[in-house]
């Protein structure tokens, strides 16, 4: 009586100090794998800076076709993204759909977000914006108020 099957190989098995080891080896591995990510979106945003519509020629320009003033209190929140280059890309998208007040803020003081809002506007066309918005399929739209 053979103790394995003809043609078969006996079964090594692993110590607790191999699989510990292969263990530890993959957690090393994918904290660098996260070290490097970060540091190369962090050296991404440094280098290529986003130009929010944020001063007033360029805002003004963004949004000719909206009342000015006091008037244009509100924005659109649409969603805020952990990544610029998420956050540039629904800003496209909105600006093809021609939304073209369109404009990512970037994050500020301890925040990490990138936030895609669109405006400003007077609150009731804030409101009929996220409306539309709604029913094109985009959901958690909020109207916030501009500081």
């Amino acid at each position: 009586m053979q103790p394995y099957p003809r043609g078969a190989a006996p079964r090594r098995t692993m110590s607790n100090r191999q699989v510990a080891a292969i263990y530890v080896a993959g957690v090393l591995l994918l904290l660098i794998a996260f070290a490097a990510g970060l540091s190369v979106i962090k050296k991404q945003a440094v280098e290529d800076p986003l130009t929010p519509v944020q001063n007033g020629a360029a805002r003004e320009a963004q949004s000719v076709d909206q009342p000015s003033g006091s008037e244009l209190q509100f924005e659109i929140l649409v969603a805020p993204y952990g990544t610029l280059a998420r956050a540039r890309q629904v800003e496209a998208e909105l600006r093809n759909r021609r939304y073209y007040s369109a404009h990512v803020k970037m994050p500020a003081g301890g925040d990490t977000l990138y936030r895609v809002v669109i405006g400003p506007y007077t609150r009731a066309d804030a409101d009929r914006v996220a409306t539309e918005l709604s029913k094109e399929g985009l959901k958690g739209l909020m109207v916030v108020q501009v500081k």
